[in-house]
């Protein structure tokens, strides 16, 4: 599951990596083989933790019409089979969680 806000936290940690790299450079004259370092290393921390997406649910489902994929809790399962008495359900469940 996409979740934006962590995307934007860590995209802001590369932007820090970066700025840090350039006011380091800047201030104090290291070298860059330690700018190349600091983006390296926020990067790397960028590429772990987006790996790391946490989904707290317990179903997957899959719409039948679009093919996209949901994460769901049991309850609203329940709720969309309760509402759907007499009608087609247009999802499916793939995984339980």
């Amino acid at each position: 599951m996409d979740d934006p806000k962590s995307n934007n936290i860590l995209l802001l940690l590369i932007v820090s990596g970066i700025l840090l790299s350039m006011g380091l450079r800047h201030i104090f004259g290291v070298s860059a083989f330690r700018d190349i370092l600091i983006l390296v290393v926020s990067f790397a921390v960028f590429l772990f933790f987006i790996h790391l997406k946490v989904v707290k649910k317990d179903l997957v489902l899959r719409n039948k019409q679009t093919n996209e994929i949901s994460y769901i809790d049991q309850k609203d399962w329940e709720d969309i089979v309760e509402n759907a008495k007499g009608k087609e359900i247009n999802f499916e469940i793939i995984e339980k969680l």
